[in-house]
């Protein structure tokens, strides 16, 4: 393949901040903070042949806001505390999000790409349920103005966009509880609805409608395990088990890969020798070798959507390190 770019990328971030906390009383407390944020992205274009359809791709762009935080800790009781926390999101683009406006082959820069800029709610719950038992319970909203998405995939060159307007909220539960002879059961639920919040027409001409689900993003996800350690022997082991929900693979919901279920198994021993540490692991995922898509291609020109997960894989290790 003949050479389509060449090109020197200098990207410089500058960041300040500032956050405080008050308790205004022996049960409640404040916090707040501020951050400034400016990225600067420039291109020098090495690669000028004089060919019209090439051009000089040089150029720069500077992004900067300034995005508070606010939230509070009200200490209900010594086993329960509630929160509410307030906060705005500014995205820059990266270069890898910059470097194509369209996934051909001799696209120009997309310096053209917004930062997108989100406003994020949460309130929540910590509790100890019983002396053994801590349960974490948290409602989310998020709502997003310019969300950086994939527009296009095309043989490992892939575009953004800006969305107009998406939305995100959702709930997210855990529960650890100890039992005797240090077994341990822990589990995890999210509930999130991701979805676009206005219509937008892409560079490409596509029209993603309002209401459409965010590709990528999974509506329902659980976590579990079931865990045990033997101090003398500093031994421990876990089963895993892990559902993800079906995931759309493009703007327009046209397919998805189907919802899967998998179990892994960790194992392993941990010493202390003088000022020595040494850990020896051992992983074993996809342990009853299931066949499923681990990953999707966003919006994939070609419609190769779906990439196979790992069979059957093992992961043994040996970690030693030593405190002076």
């Amino acid at each position: 393949f003949g050479l389509n770019r060449r090109e020197e990328n200098i990207s410089r971030n500058f960041d300040q901040y500032i956050q405080g906390k008050l308790s205004l009383t022996e049960n409640f407390d404040v916090h707040a903070g501020a951050r400034h944020t400016k990225v600067n992205l420039k291109i020098n274009d090495e690669f000028l042949t004089g060919n019209s359809a090439n051009g000089n791709n040089s150029g720069r762009v500077e992004y900067q806001k300034t995005t508070p935080v606010i939230g509070a800790v009200w200490k209900v009781m010594p086993t329960v505390n509630l929160y509410a926390n307030y906060g705005e999101g500014f995205e820059t683009p990266t270069f890898i999000e910059s470097a194509f406006a369209t996934s051909a082959a001799n696209s120009r820069p997309n310096l053209g790409l917004k930062p997108s800029e989100s406003k994020n709610y949460e309130v929540g719950a910590k509790a100890f349920l019983s002396d053994a038992t801590q349960a974490n319970l948290t409602l989310f909203h998020v709502s997003t103005d310019d969300e950086i998405v994939v527009q296009d995939n095309i043989a490992g060159r892939v575009s953004y966009t800006n969305a107009n307007k998406t939305k995100r909220r959702g709930i997210e539960f855990s529960v650890e509880t100890l039992f005797d002879n240090n077994i341990t059961l822990y589990g995890a639920y999210t509930l999130l609805d991701a979805k676009f919040a206005s219509d937008f027409t892409n560079k490409l001409g596509r029209t993603i409608e309002s209401g459409n689900i965010i590709p990528g993003t999974y509506r329902t996800q659980l976590y579990g395990e079931i865990s045990w350690k033997y101090q003398p022997l500093g031994f421990h082991a876990a089963f895993e088990g892990r559902y993800n929900s079906k995931v759309y693979v493009d703007d327009v919901n046209s397919d998805a890969a189907p919802s899967y279920t998998i179990f892994n198994l960790r194992a392993g021993f941990q010493q202390q020798i003088g000022n020595w540490s040494l850990s020896e692991y051992l992983r074993v995922e996809n342990m009853f070798d299931r066949e499923y898509i681990g990953s999707v291609r966003i919006n994939d020109g070609n419609a190769r959507f779906f990439e196979p997960a790992a069979d059957r894989n093992y992961l043994l290790g040996l970690s030693a390190s030593y405190k002076f």
